[in-house]
C-alpha cells in the first residue's frame, strides 16, 4: 500500500506542476468513482454468481431476496454506464 501511495503522490505533485489545481482534483474525482464504480460491479457480479450457486442447493433459502437486490444493482449499474 505504501508503494501505491507513494506512486500517487509523484503523480500528483508531477501534474501539480502542469496543471491548475481544480483540473487535478477533478480528475482525481473521475479516477475515484471509475475505481469505486468496477469494485462495486466486481462485488455485484460475485454477488450475483454466490446468490444462483446457492439458490441451486436450496430452492427455497432466504436468499433469494438478496439475490433480487444483487440484480437489480447490476442493472441499474449498467444502466448508468450506458
Amino acid at each position: 500500500m505504501g508503494r501505491v501511495a507513494n506512486s500517487f503522490l509523484l503523480v500528483f505533485l508531477a501534474l501539480s506542476q502542469l496543471m491548475p489545481m481544480v483540473e487535478i482534483v477533478s480528475i482525481i474525482k473521475i479516477v475515484a468513482l471509475s475505481l469505486w464504480s468496477v469494485f462495486l460491479t466486481e462485488l455485484l457480479a460475485e454477488l450475483h454468481f454466490q446468490c444462483f450457486f446457492h439458490f441451486d442447493d436450496d430452492p427455497g433459502s432466504d436468499i433469494l431476496p438478496l439475490c433480487l437486490v444483487a440484480i437489480a444493482l447490476r442493472l441499474l449499474l449498467a444502466k448508468a454506464h450506458s
